[in-house]
C-alpha cells in the first residue's frame, strides 16, 4: 500500500462511512437514550471525528484501522471508537445483521490465493478429511 495525496473518495470508503455512520447511531439510541437516527452532541463529535480521518486518510487502498502503520485517530478518540464498534457490532450479530459487519470487514475482498492448489493436495489434504465432534 503506498500512500496518495489528497482525500479518498472511493465507493469503499462511502460505503465504510455509512457503516460507521449506523454503528454510531446504534451505539447512541442504545447507551444514551436518544432517538434512532438521531445523535447526541459526544457522538456527533465522534462521528464528525471519525469522518474527518476517514476523508483524510493517505492510503489507497484504506486498510483497516487496527491493522494501520499510522494510528491517526486521538487516543481518546480511539478508544470511544472502539467501545463504539464493540458494542455495535455485537448488536447487530446479536440480531442476525451479519451483513452489516461482512460489508465493513471484508470491503478489501478475499486474499489472492498464489496458486491453485494439485490434486494430490486436494485428495490427501486434511480439509477433506470428516471433521468429528466430541460430545459430553
Amino acid at each position: 500500500m503506498s500512500p496518495k495525496c489528497g482525500s479518498t473518495t472511493s465507493k469503499a470508503t462511502a460505503q465504510q462511512l455509512r457503516v460507521l455512520t449506523r454503528f454510531i447511531q446504534v451505539y447512541c439510541a442504545k447507551r444514551h437514550g436518544g432517538k434512532p437516527r438521531e445523535l447526541c452532541a459526544e457522538c456527533a463529535d465522534l462521528l464528525a471525528y471519525a469522518t474527518q480521518r476517514l476523508q483524510k486518510c493517505p492510503y489507497d487502498p484504506k486498510p483497516k484501522c487496527k491493522e494501520c502503520p499510522t494510528h491517526c485517530y486521538k487516543p481518546e478518540y480511539r478508544a470511544r471508537i472502539r467501545e463504539v464498534m464493540r458494542f455495535s457490532g455485537t448488536h447487530f450479530v446479536k440480531r442476525g445483521r451479519l451483513d452489516w459487519l461482512l460489508r465493513y470487514f471484508l470491503t478489501e475482498g478475499p486474499p489472492a490465493r498464489s496458486k491453485r492448489a494439485s490434486s494430490s493436495d486436494r485428495n490427501h489434504g486434511s480439509a477433506d478429511l470428516p471433521v468429528r465432534h466430541r460430545t459430553r
